[in-house]
């Protein structure tokens, strides 16, 4: 395998670390991943991707190239998904809001400004830690 093909690590806090595959000449990964554990498994192709935890459970959650964000468990089942979110997201721990969160984009196009927002996960769905959307700079 050429060096230019090995997998990239996403790291999301110290939750977890997750092994994909960049597809070459795209700007997103081609669904290969694999868990620290050594678990591997092909997923839909993804732009990016964070951990959180909730009631210590591990979940993944994966911004899918169709605008959807797919939750995923531990062992990368689906349990559950999210519509509301831009493609780039991160994993963060706080001290306040229950712990982990997740930091989303909004949905968007070139024309709108880039704005954000913190997720807390809650029963395997996500409920908004801020009350709307922040654009940096603002």
């Amino acid at each position: 395998m050429p060096a230019g093909d090995e997998p990239w690590v996403l790291e999301s806090g110290s939750h977890a670390s997750l092994l994909a595959n960049f597809a070459a000449a795209r700007n997103h990964f081609d669904g290969r991943v694999a868990t620290e554990a050594g678990l591997r498994r092909t997923v839909a192709p993804f732009y990016s991707a964070a951990s959180a935890a909730e009631q210590n459970r591990s979940l993944w959650l994966v911004a899918m190239l169709d605008g959807r964000t797919q939750i995923f468990d531990a062992g990368l089942d689906p349990v559950g998904a999210v519509t509301s979110w831009g493609s780039d997201i991160a994993g963060t721990e706080a001290s306040c809001g229950g712990g982990s969160q997740v930091l989303a984009t909004r949905p968007g196009d070139a024309g709108e400004p880039d704005a954000i927002q913190a997720f807390a996960i809650v029963n395997r769905a996500v409920r908004p830690s801020l009350r709307r959307w922040s654009s940096p700079g603002r």
